[in-house]
C-alpha cells in the first residue's frame, strides 16, 4: 500500500490529506489493494456492491452488451478512477454494467459499510474523507444529468449543439472566472 500513498495523495477521494494521514486512515478503513487480470471483471451486471475502489494502474471500461450481443462501452477508466463509488451506497440495488480490465490492474478497495462503524468515525481524516466521497459522488450525478440533458433532445443536430453549447459554457467558465468580492 506504502507504494501507492504519493499518487492517492493527489486523488479526489484523498484531497486534503497528507500520505501519512491517508495510510492511517486506510488502515482504519481495513482498505485493501485487489489484484484483476486482463479481462477479468471487477464488477458483473446484477452483482450487489458493497465496496468502492480506486484504480491505481492500469486500464478498465464500464460495458453492458446491447440486444444484438454488441458491447456498448459507457466509459474507459484509467489510474485515479473510481469504480462502484455510487452503486455501494446501495448495496441493495444491483450493478446495471460491467466493469471489465482491459490489462493488469491494481484497485484500492474500501468497504462502503466500514466507513460507518463507529472506529473508523474517530480515526484521524475521516470527515475529510466523507465530505470527499459526498462531492464525488455529486459529482458524478450531475455529470449523468448533463448527459441524460443531451440525450433527451429529438435530433442528432440538437444532441450535438446541447453537447457543444455545454463545452463552450465550461471553457469560458476557466477562462474568465467570476471575480469574487
Amino acid at each position: 500500500m506504502k507504494d501507492y500513498l504519493h499518487d492517492l495523495s493527489k486523488m479526489k477521494l484523498f484531497s486534503g490529506m497528507k500520505t501519512n494521514e491517508i495510510e492511517k486512515l486506510l488502515d482504519c478503513l481495513q482498505a485493501k489493494l485487489v489484484h484483476y487480470a486482463s479481462g477479468e471483471f471487477i464488477i458483473e451486471e446484477g452483482d450487489n456492491i458493497h465496496t468502492f475502489g480506486i484504480m491505481l494502474s492500469g486500464h478498465a471500461r464500464s460495458i453492458k452488451w446491447d440486444s444484438s450481443d454488441r458491447i456498448i462501452i459507457l466509459t474507459l477508466l484509467e489510474k485515479g478512477s473510481e469504480i462502484g463509488i455510487m452503486l455501494a451506497a446501495r448495496p441493495e440495488k444491483e450493478s446495471p454494467v460491467y466493469v471489465q480490465a482491459q490489462e493488469d490492474v491494481i484497485v484500492l478497495q474500501i468497504s462502503y459499510d466500514m466507513m460507518f462503524t463507529n472506529p473508523v468515525k474517530v480515526c484521524l481524516k475521516y470527515e475529510i474523507f466523507l465530505r470527499n466521497y459526498i462531492a464525488i459522488v455529486a459529482e458524478k450525478g450531475i455529470l449523468l444529468h448533463e448527459r441524460i440533458t443531451c440525450l433527451t433532445k429529438t435530433t442528432v443536430r440538437e444532441k450535438i449543439l446541447t453537447y457543444l453549447y455545454d463545452i463552450s459554457h465550461k471553457q469560458k467558465k476557466l477562462c474568465h472566472p467570476t471575480a469574487t468580492q
